[in-house]
């Protein structure tokens, strides 16, 4: 099961979209699903077999559903309620056929749970619980409302015997399900709100932003960051999207702390440096001492990957308060939050994940002290943070792969992380590390779609650190490529701790041409900029040129 999250940013309320178009917004008893009667039967899109679904743009989920001669189309998205309290999710279902069909949804309760305790039905749409949940754009022309099950509402409004509204039904042994239908002619569309938040007033849907206007707000934000164009269109949208959830996650608060530090993390690689450091800074107040690890480690990276320092001095005082707990992190350690791995715990148990993430943290505190300048403090700290290193026995542990996500040490030394380690973490199957492959086909079986910020952020992580790896003296450009030799590639913008890089791959023949350019900081010493998976022995180290490098292999 794949789903998107959809939101508006700066208006609480979020909905997920399963893979057949059914819309469950977050903490409510009742998802809304949708079905087609066609001339010769209905169509479930929760179970129909001609169901087919793609993200069009950032930010909108497109489901068809096959009918005689054409589709039925189902577009979600969101948008901030006009009183801007909320987010409201939009639903459009379009009859792209030639034929009229009959167009329905079903608010029913939402998996696991017993679905609010009534439901009903009028001309201007369906309530739950005594709120509107949905308004659509046009009456209501029959409803059905009853319990759920195969003989349920849905059973009678497809058996067509669904009446005039207004309908209703109470909870009984299980929860109330209720449908409205609408008539639908060919090449004409039915728009309608969907509340997200409770409280939330619904504006007539029809006067909303639609479909293009939010993909080219979501588009303005994203553009605000590093762009990429591998080649590969799966990527590249796999890409997009894993930020667009990001971004909605950074005004989620009520992720664990480590999820958060690698969210964070993955914004600030991706050039959204503004939302990583709004999202760190709003954590440092109340962070508890013995969970500080996660979010000094992340505070660090992002502030060598940008010339934003506001992080640095409340990151000081956290660690000032959180040092003693971070240097003897505890056997019994149970975070605040959750704060936990977001993989399964290897054998080593919970006082490796406990040392990991302090050792971490001190290392992320000694970064902040070296940008502050107070040397004799960062040595500290990594006379710290060696020490815990020291204590892990299990040197092959996974979390020893974690520390890899950070960057390099204070020392400028850099523990590499293999792209199919990421990929690993973010629970896809295991892809050997020699081949040249590994990492672009074990991307084909990692979602592309991903409600989970934690794994979103690590795979935008991997395809970052596929486009550029950072080493002590510079730069290794497409250390792992993520496509074919002959196919071109771009990108721009991408942070990294030498500067802001741009490069381009492009092919004469058999060999291919390196473009690149780096927006060096101002105390930066000469980078080199080498490309070792294409010719290894090409080093330069002037911030911007171009050179044709060697045929491959």
């Amino acid at each position: 099961m794949s789903w998107t999250v959809l939101g508006a940013l700066g208006a609480p309320g979020r909905a997920q979209v399963d893979e057949r178009g059914r819309l469950a917004p977050a903490g409510m008893p009742w998802v809304v699903d949708w079905l087609v009667g066609g001339e010769e039967r209905w169509h479930e899109a929760a179970t129909d077999a001609a169901v087919r679904q793609s993200v069009e743009g950032p930010g909108v989920v497109v489901t068809r559903v096959r009918v005689p001669g054409g589709d039925v189309v189902h577009r979600a998205w969101a948008v901030p309620a006009p009183a801007g309290a909320a987010a409201v999710a939009v639903v459009e279902l379009e009859n792209a056929s030639p034929v009229p069909v009959v167009a329905a949804v079903c608010v029913r309760p939402a998996a696991g749970g017993n679905g609010p305790a009534t439901v009903s039905v009028d001309a201007t749409g369906v309530s739950a619980d005594g709120q509107v949940v949905v308004r659509p754009g046009r009456p209501v022309r029959a409803a059905v409302a009853g319990p759920t099950g195969p003989s349920g509402a849905r059973a009678v409004a497809m058996a067509g015997e669904a009446g005039p509204p207004p309908v209703a039904a109470r909870r009984e042994e299980d929860g109330p399900e209720a449908v409205a239908l609408w008539p639908l002619p060919h090449r004409t569309s039915l728009r309608m709100a969907i509340r997200l938040a409770p409280g939330t007033e619904l504006p007539p849907p029809d006067d909303v932003p639609g479909p293009d206007a939010v993909t080219r707000g979501w588009t303005r934000h994203l553009d605000e960051g590093a762009t990429v164009e591998t080649g590969d269109g799966a990527v590249d949208r796999a890409v997009r999207g894993w930020l667009h959830r990001l971004l909605l996650a950074s005004e989620e608060h009520e992720a664990d702390d480590a999820s958060v530090a690698l969210v964070a993390m993955a914004l600030a690689e991706w050039g959204l440096t503004t939302s990583a450091v709004e999202l760190l800074g709003a954590r440092f107040a109340d962070a508890a001492p013995e969970s500080a690890g996660p979010l000094l480690a992340a505070a660090a990276r992002v502030t060598h990957l940008g010339p934003d320092r506001v992080l640095v001095g409340p990151g000081l005082a956290l660690a000032s308060r959180s040092a003693s707990a971070l240097g003897r992190p505890s056997r019994s350690w149970r975070p605040r939050r959750g704060l936990r791995p977001p993989w399964p715990a290897s054998a080593a148990g919970s006082e490796a994940w406990a040392v990991v993430w302090a050792e971490l943290g001190l290392h992320g505190a000694a970064g902040l002290a070296d940008v502050d300048g107070q040397l004799e403090a960062s040595a500290a700290l990594g006379k710290a943070a060696a020490r815990l290193a020291r204590r892990r026995a299990h040197r092959d542990d996974p979390a020893q792969l974690l520390r890899g996500l950070f960057g390099p040490a204070p020392s400028g030394a850099v523990e590499p992380a293999a792209g199919p380690a990421y990929l690993a973490l973010a629970g896809a199957s295991a892809a050997r590390a020699d081949r040249p492959d590994a990492v672009r086909d074990a991307l084909g079986e990692a979602p592309a779609r991903s409600d989970e910020p934690t794994t979103a952020a690590l795979l935008a992580m991997l395809v970052r650190r596929t486009l550029v790896d950072e080493t002590g003296e510079g730069l290794d450009l497409l250390p792992a490529p993520l496509v074919a030799p002959g196919v071109a590639v771009e990108a721009l913008g991408l942070p990294t701790v030498h500067g802001r890089l741009g490069f381009a791959i492009r092919w004469h023949g058999e060999r291919p041409a390196l473009l690149w350019e780096l927006d060096a900081t101002p105390t930066s010493a000469p980078t080199s900029i080498r490309a070792p998976a294409f010719d290894e022995a090409f080093v330069r180290t002037e911030p911007r040129g171009e050179a044709l490098l060697s045929e491959p292999g």
